[in-house]
């Protein structure tokens, strides 16, 4: 009867003690891990996106033939394939619900803009094509975010997001300090991880 107390008593303590750890971990969370339910947040204390420290600075290469993209049109190594991965699991015959098309899913509004930018004529279903747009377009994003009152190390969190909802919406979401779209929350995520875990493989 004493050992059936006894066991009784140890499975009481170990249990009690358990709650209490697990209570004191919960209240002791890091304000700095992800908190995916408030999107009404400055987006670099959103989430743990890299910063241009984590990614190879663009490098701007003059008279090259061998060069990528990338190099081309100053973007940090690794964004091209990552986007895509991201838009389309690395697909190209694809086409959203925003009718958005092909493997970096343009829609046609985009495409006639890449149009009159750059006099550049491509099929958003065509891999090489589209690729090469998304440089230009990129570079093109890239060169509007630089003049907005933002932060140095976050300018590719800027860029990826007017890709993803458009340069309009960066201009006010940078005047708020906040992204009002949890979509794009997560999309600057993905791809600035991507991009990061590309480069530690090379």
């Amino acid at each position: 009867m004493s050992r059936v107390v006894l066991l009784i008593s140890f499975f009481i303590y170990i249990t009690g003690t358990a709650i209490a750890l697990k209570i004191k971990n919960s209240n002791n969370i890091d304000a700095n891990q992800p908190n995916h339910s408030n999107v009404q947040v400055i987006p670099y204390k959103l989430l743990p996106i890299p910063s241009a420290e984590d990614l190879p600075s663009p490098k701007k290469v003059v008279k090259k033939t061998n060069t990528t993209l990338e190099e081309q049109y100053n973007l940090p190594k690794g964004i091209l394939e990552a986007v895509h991965k991201v838009e389309t699991s690395g697909r190209c015959r694809v086409v959203s619900k925003a009718n958005a098309r092909g493997c970096f899913q343009f829609n046609r509004i985009t495409q006639r803009e890449i149009y009159r930018l750059f006099q550049y004529k491509f099929n958003p279903y065509n891999y090489e094509q589209s690729k090469k747009a998304a440089a230009m377009y990129l570079a093109y994003l890239a060169k509007r975010v630089d003049s907005l009152p933002i932060r140095k190390q976050d300018k590719w969190l800027w860029v990826l997001a007017a890709y993803n909802a458009g340069f309009s919406n960066v201009r006010k979401w940078v005047k708020e300090g906040k992204i009002g779209f949890k979509e794009t929350h997560f999309y600057i995520y993905r791809v600035m991880n991507l991009a990061k875990k590309a480069n530690k493989k090379v």
